[in-house]
């Protein structure tokens, strides 16, 4: 059947197809047939159908990644990990970067090696996961899809669940070691930003335990004194001496922990700096959170709280020998700053 001309198309009127047709002979107008004829049936997919299916694809290709990862992608193999390792990087980065300073008892540097071991031990793994879920709860991110780290594909819930079922595998608990003493802490910390009192309890009081099978606190030998592994236990004992005093607070609920031995003048030196600092950030957190005051009975919320931890830590310093000042060298003003 022949296409209506150009003019009667254009107007939407019939025409009778002759050449020239009848209406164009009544208006005096050129009658051409010049108009190609589109071809019948679908046209194919809009725009917005065919960005439709391609982000459906795109998520299902996500959801096969996260349950079976590719071969040729550093997901850690030992554990059979289920959360692609690239996740795993873009929590260290938020932990290092908003996390550490409240919580310095993690390596990161070291973590991410350990994970690039195809090898790696399942305790840094569990760790590692532990660590993950704590920063997304403590900043509440991947609690819902939105907002979270670019290349999150993991809530804190999953990094918990794989902590756990790690551990379990690997029966963790058959052997103390200052890494599932750090992996305890941050499932705690975890559980109680989640608001889940037992778990957070249970996780502070094994943290506690491990404490004291590995004697954290005791005198360590003169020559390890000074040594990265004991400024780190320390680290681990205050971070475990205020959670258990904040733990008394708030749930009323009394979590035993081992009492710290000082014998040497350097430890004594330590933890006054430790005990300062841990004071500068309680006044920082409430400066951050609360209305300060010049007029306050709560030291934590005073205007002069800061110069009150200087005058009591110079007080202290005083009594100390230069020697014992000098070997903390740098990072301890750094520390302080």
């Amino acid at each position: 059947m022949a296409s209506p001309c150009d003019g009667c198309f254009v107007r939407r009127v019939k025409c009778d197809r002759q050449r020239p047709c009848q209406t164009c002979l009544m208006r005096q107008q050129t009658c051409t047939y010049l108009r190609v004829r589109k071809r019948p049936g679908p046209k194919g997919p809009r725009s917005d159908t065919t960005c439709k299916i391609e982000e459906i694809q795109r998520g299902a290709t996500a959801d096969v990644e996260m349950v079976t990862p590719a071969a040729e992608s550093p997901v850690l193999h030992a554990s059979n990990s289920r959360i692609p390792i690239s996740t795993y990087y873009a929590v260290f980065d938020v932990f290092q970067a908003r996390v550490h300073d409240i919580w310095p008892i993690a390596d990161i540097e070291q973590l991410k090696c350990q994970l690039q071991n195809s090898d790696n031990d399942p305790l840094s793994h569990a760790l590692a996961a532990a660590l993950c879920a704590a920063t997304l709860a403590q900043l509440r991110l991947g609690l819902t899809p939105n907002p979270c780290p670019r290349d999150l594909s993991a809530t804190a819930e999953d990094f918990a669940k794989e902590c756990l079922r790690i551990r379990l595998e690997h029966h963790y608990h058959q052997k103390p070691s200052l890494e599932a003493l750090i992996t305890s802490v941050f499932l705690h910390m975890y559980y109680a930003n989640r608001d889940q009192i037992t778990p957070a309890t249970i996780s502070l009081r094994e943290a506690i335990t491990y404490a004291d099978l590995l004697h954290l606190g005791h005198t360590p030998p003169s020559d390890q004194a000074q040594s990265k592994k004991w400024q780190r236990e320390l680290r681990c004992y205050w971070i475990l001496f205020v959670t258990e005093s904040i733990s008394d607070i708030q749930q009323q609920i009394q979590v035993r922990m081992p009492r710290l031995e000082v014998t040497s003048e350097i430890q004594y030196v330590d933890i006054l700096t430790t005990s300062a600092w841990v004071r500068s950030l309680l006044w920082q957190y409430s400066a951050s959170r609360f209305m300060l005051s010049s007029s306050t009975s709560i030291e934590p919320l005073s205007f002069e709280y800061p110069l009150l931890i200087a005058k009591d830590y110079l007080e202290c310093l005083s009594h100390v020998s230069i020697e014992s000042l000098r070997s903390h060298g740098y990072g301890m003003s750094a520390f302080m700053l």
